[in-house]
This record gives structure tokens, C-alpha cells and sequence, in this order.
């Protein structure tokens, strides 16, 4: 989950949902909404790494972006409906959609600013995940099994890119889910899918080595550990 990261400002979802249901869709980090909060955060990020704002108030976040310069961090502007414009001697680079937004109508506007931000942030969240190795032939390897439509597609993933049967990729997940060498029988899928909130890291990946190299679950995840890009994995590039 630290691969990419995204924050609400105003408290969104402090406001929106109550405090319970929030805690369980979000990050630790939900509270962390105000520029002091964020750069608390921030200021433990690798060298380098990139950031995005998406914001109409840019100059509200104007003291964290001068923050994060001053470690040498990437910064990204995407503008949608704000009428800012950077300073001439700003480092920050500015990706301007808002001329592509030309109705005067202002619903549309809103419409328009909602399309481009998911494919803003699809793209992102897809880049991330492509250059951290968790993305082989277009498909995403390390997905986390939280539904039973998801505990499926990661059986069918391990099929796809091992040839093993349907079985011996059931066996894998779940005893990758359960973080054993044992067989685990006597549970439904349901109970799988909570068992998954106990183990969040390499779910599929580990079941994946398991079933290409006929490692134990002990033996794959001692080999993910040592090579966590997963493409590499698949490639035998590990």
C-alpha cells in the first residue's frame, strides 16, 4: 500500500462516512488532510519520488510543494476547473486539462472533471504499479483477495501464467492466504476472504512461486522477500 498513496484534503471522509466505516476503507493516514499533516508523511518519502496534486486551490498547497522541493521530490500539478496559474520560475510541472473543458454549462464541467480525474488516476495508480513489477502481460499480479470475485481471478491468474489445474492453484492460494505449508480443508471461501485481512503482502505472488517452482510456502516467501518485483518471478529474471 506504500507503493501509491492518496490523501483527501478538507477531512472528506471524516465528513462523509463516520469514523468506523472510514478506518476500514482507508489508509492509517485518513486524518492526515491539512498541509502540516500531509508533509509529516511526506518528509519520510524515498528520494525522488514523485508527487501529483489534484487541486482547484493550488496555492493552498503552496508551503508543502516548497517543502517537498527542497528534498529533491518530483512535483506534478494536474489542473482541472482552476483558474491558477504557476509562478514563471516554478519547478513544478503542470498538466493544464482545463481548456479541455469548454462547456458552459457548469454540470458538464463537473462531469468532464470527474472523467479526467479517474483516468488521471487510473493511469497513475497503473504506472506505479507497472514500474514497482506487479504488472506482467497486462495483467496485475498482486492483487489483494478481499471478495470472493477477486479470490477467483487470482485462481485463474496462477492457472494462466503457470499451467497448473484449477486445484493445485486453489491449494497454493490458500495456503498462501493462511501463510502454511499445510493443506487447509475445512474452511469456506468466505472465511478464506477474512483470513486475508490477517496476511495483506504477496497473496498471490507467493502462490504464484509456489506453483512455478513446486516451492513450499515457506520457500516462496523467503524468494519474494529477496525479489519483490513479481515480474521478475514470472520472467525467471529472479
Amino acid at each position: 500500500y506504500d507503493d501509491i498513496r492518496g490523501f483527501m484534503t478538507n477531512d472528506y471522509f471524516k465528513k462523509s462516512l463516520n469514523p468506523e466505516s472510514a478506518d476500514s476503507l482507508v489508509s492509517p493516514a485518513l486524518d492526515q488532510s491539512t498541509p502540516d499533516d500531509l508533509w509529516k508523511t511526506f518528509q519520510d518519502l524515498p528520494p525522488s519520488s514523485l508527487i501529483v496534486f489534484i487541486d482547484r486551490e493550488y496555492h493552498l498547497q503552496k508551503a508543502l510543494v516548497d517543502k517537498l522541493q527542497q528534498k529533491n521530490h518530483r512535483i506534478v500539478w494536474i489542473k482541472l476547473l482552476s483558474t491558477e496559474s504557476l509562478e514563471s520560475n516554478s519547478n513544478v510541472q503542470m498538466i493544464d486539462f482545463s481548456k479541455s473543458i469548454t462547456s458552459a454549462d457548469v454540470t458538464k464541467q463537473y462531469l468532464i472533471a470527474e472523467l479526467i480525474l479517474k483516468l488521471c488516476l487510473n493511469t497513475i495508480s497503473t504506472a506505479a504499479h507497472v514500474l514497482k513489477g506487479k504488472v506482467y502481460q497486462n495483467i496485475m499480479i498482486d492483487v489483494r483477495v478481499s471478495n470472493i470475485k477477486l479470490f477467483y481471478r487470482a485462481i485463474d491468474i496462477i492457472k494462466l501464467l503457470t499451467g497448473v489445474d484449477k486445484e493445485t492453484a486453489e491449494k497454493c492460494l490458500i495456503q498462501s492466504i493462511y501463510q502454511t505449508n499445510d493443506e487447509i480443508n475445512n474452511q469456506t471461501i468466505e472465511q478464506h476472504i477474512t483470513a486475508v485481512a490477517n496476511n495483506k503482502d504477496h497473496i498471490v505472488p507467493i502462490a504464484l512461486l509456489m506453483c512455478l517452482s513446486n516451492y513450499s510456502y515457506t520457500q516462496a516467501k523467503l524468494q519474494i522477500d529477496k525479489c519483490p518485483r513479481i515480474r521478475d518471478i514470472c520472467t525467471g529474471n529472479n
